[in-house]
C-alpha cells in the first residue's frame, strides 16, 4: 500500500521500519523498555505523513493477524450502528 502513496524509497523504508516496530509492540516482541527508546530516538525525526502511515499499515496488519473475522465484523458493524 505505502509504495502507491509513497514513491520515494527513502519514504518507503521509514514507513516500513516503523511498521515493524509497531507490529513488533503489539504482538508483544519488543518490550515496553525498547518501544519506549526506539519511539524516543525516532520521533522527532518522522514526519506526520510517514508516521500515519506506518501506524495505518501496522495496526491493520496487526488486526489481520490477531483478530478473527467474527470480531472485525462485529467491531464494523457496532461502528457502523453508533
Amino acid at each position: 500500500m505505502n509504495e502507491i502513496l509513497f514513491k520515494n524509497e527513502d519514504d518507503i523504508n521509514l514507513i516500513n521500519q516503523r511498521r515493524v516496530a509497531i507490529i513488533a509492540q503489539l504482538i508483544r516482541e519488543m518490550d515496553e523498555v525498547r518501544a519506549r527508546e526506539f519511539w524516543r530516538s525516532t520521533l522527532p525525526s518522522v514526519p506526520p505523513e510517514i508516521l500515519a502511515e506506518a501506524l495505518t499499515v501496522g495496526i491493520s496488519s496487526w488486526c489481520i493477524i490477531a483478530c478473527p473475522t467474527s470480531i472485525i465484523v462485529k467491531i464494523i458493524h457496532h461502528e457502523r450502528s453508533t
